[in-house]
C-alpha cells in the first residue's frame, strides 16, 4: 500500500534557510509520497519541489493561500523555513490525521535545538497548532486556508478557531515532531512592525466577543503555552502575576528597540 499524498506548503524569503529545508526534507522522509511547494521571489529546485515564483511580496497569508491553489495532496502540511523535519515525521502526522474525524487539525511536537520539547499554545484555551497537518476536506469545511484579509499573523490561530467552532477539534501527534530553529532577522522584525498590531485586531473582531468571556484585547490573556510539566505550570503561574508580566513586556520592548536602533 503507497503512502499518503502529502502537500507541504512552505513560503520562504530566505534563500539559505529554504534550500537546507529542502535537503533535510528529503532525508528524513524517503518513504513518503509527497510535494513540496515552495513559494519565494528566488529560484528553488531540489528533491519533491514545486516552486512558485512570488513576484510581489504580499505577506506569508497570501502566499500560502496561492500555493494551496496548487496543492494536489489529500494531506496538507504547512511548515516554515526555521523548522527542520525529523525522521519519518510527515507519514507520522499524516497516518495520525487519516484516523480522526474531521474538521480536524493536528500538530506537531515541538523541540528546540537541544532537543527538549517545548510547549504548545492555546487560544481562548483551545490548541491552536501552528506547524500543522491537516485534509483538504477539514480545509473546505471551515471555509478555506487561511483568512486572506491577515497579512503574516494570527492565521494559524483562526484556522484552529475555525475547526473548533465547527465541532471540530486539534490534537498534538507525538509520533511527529519538528525541531525549532526561530529566525530571528531584519525579515522577521519587517514583518511584526508592519502586520502584528493590525492582524491581531482582526482576530480580536472576529472572535473575541464569542470566545473572550469578557477578558480584555490583550495577546497574552487569550494566546497561553500549554504546560508540559510541573515547570512549565509554575512558569504559567508567575506569567499571571501583572508586575511579572509587565517587567517581561518591558524586557521585550527593549531588546526590540535595540535591534532597530
Amino acid at each position: 500500500m503507497s503512502s499518503p499524498r502529502i502537500s507541504v506548503i512552505l513560503p520562504s524569503l530566505r534563500e539559505k534557510s529554504v534550500n537546507s529545508r529542502i535537503q533535510e526534507m528529503a532525508a528524513c522522509n524517503p518513504d513518503c509520497d509527497y510535494e513540496l511547494l515552495i513559494i519565494s521571489p528566488f529560484d528553488v529546485e531540489g528533491p519533491h519541489v514545486v516552486h512558485i515564483k512570488e513576484h510581489v511580496r504580499r505577506g506569508v497569508i497570501y502566499a500560502m493561500n496561492d500555493a494551496y491553489r496548487y496543492a494536489k495532496g489529500h494531506f496538507i502540511v504547512l511548515w516554515s523555513d526555521d523548522a527542520q523535519p525529523t525522521p519519518n515525521c510527515l507519514n507520522a502526522i499524516a497516518d495520525f490525521v487519516a484516523d480522526k474525524k474531521p474538521p480536524f487539525l493536528a500538530s506537531f511536537r515541538k523541540q528546540l535545538s537541544n532537543g527538549k520539547e517545548t510547549e504548545q499554545y492555546s487560544i481562548y484555551g483551545r490548541l491552536a497548532p501552528g506547524w500543522l497537518c491537516t485534509t483538504k476536506e477539514t480545509i473546505e469545511m471551515v471555509g478555506g486556508l487561511f483568512n486572506p484579509i491577515l497579512k503574516n499573523y494570527w492565521a494559524d490561530p483562526d484556522l484552529a478557531m475555525r475547526v473548533w467552532d465547527k465541532g471540530g477539534s486539534a490534537e498534538v501527534c507525538r509520533e511527529a515532531s519538528i525541531t525549532i530553529l526561530q529566525a530571528n532577522d531584519d525579515i522577521k522584525q519587517q514583518n511584526l512592525t508592519a502586520s502584528f498590531q493590525k492582524d491581531m485586531d482582526t482576530f480580536f473582531n472576529i472572535w473575541h466577543e464569542k470566545y473572550g468571556d469578557g477578558k480584555p484585547r490583550i495577546w497574552w490573556k487569550i494566546n497561553k503555552q500549554i504546560p508540559l510539566d510541573l515547570m512549565g505550570h509554575v512558569r504559567e503561574f508567575f506569567r499571571e502575576i501583572p508586575y511579572l508580566k509587565q517587567l517581561v513586556d518591558a524586557t521585550r520592548s527593549f531588546k526590540h528597540s535595540r535591534t532597530q536602533s
